[in-house]
């Protein structure tokens, strides 16, 4: 295990270092999250993958990765948050989300080894707090927020999620560490995760 990631520079391009702020430090991860969330987050975390999810979506082939690291990482925590808005490509309500995704994307009874919270804004004038937390923490990975007429949310930031998948990594104080474009795999972040649990494990 490394001290910090070798990972190609198409993926360093795409994974932003979150800004320790001063706001950061005094405002955990868990902090933002509703009684549901912080339980499944926990204190026997060691990282944790929080991203937005959709099921049509031509990114759902990395529900399979995220099971991956799920396995590999005993201690990993994923939450994913099935978010409208955009392309208005997730309807469903919480069990059509997890058929849809056992029948049909990824499909051949596929169960998430996480949990997916009930659905939720990640952008505009109702985002959840947790999001405005995660957005004011990381730099956004791209300039390009997309095309306005897919994008079902206002006011458009600059900072805004750009699409699903969009994920952060958080440390195991709760703060958060790495935004990773929806482009970028699962897969890919083993290394950002690997470099946290050796700075933690050097810290102890």
């Amino acid at each position: 295990m490394g001290s910090w990631p070798t990972t190609g520079i198409a993926v360093l391009a795409t994974a932003l270092c979150c800004l320790a702020t001063e706001d950061t430090r005094r405002l955990k991860f868990s902090e933002c999250l509703d009684t549901r969330g912080d339980n499944i987050y926990g204190h026997n975390a060691t990282e944790l993958v929080s991203g937005n999810s959709i099921q049509m979506s031509g990114y759902t082939y990395q529900y399979k990765q995220l099971n991956a690291l799920v396995r590999s990482f005993p201690h990993l925590k994923i939450l994913a948050f099935p978010c409208h808005q955009f392309g208005h490509q997730e309807p469903g309500n919480e069990s059509e989300i997890l058929a849809g995704l056992k029948h049909v994307r990824p499909g051949g009874g596929f169960r998430p080894r996480f949990p997916l919270t009930s659905k939720t804004e990640v952008n505009g004038e109702n985002e959840a707090p947790l999001y405005s937390f995660l957005k004011r923490s990381c730099p956004p990975t791209t300039d390009v927020i997309g095309n306005s007429s897919n994008l079902y949310f206002s006011p458009i930031k600059v900072t805004d999620v750009t699409w699903n998948f969009e994920k952060f990594l958080v440390d195991a104080s709760g703060v958060p560490r790495f935004r990773f474009h929806p482009s970028v795999e699962p897969t890919e972040i083993v290394d950002f995760i690997e470099g946290l649990l050796f700075e933690r494990a050097r810290n102890q």
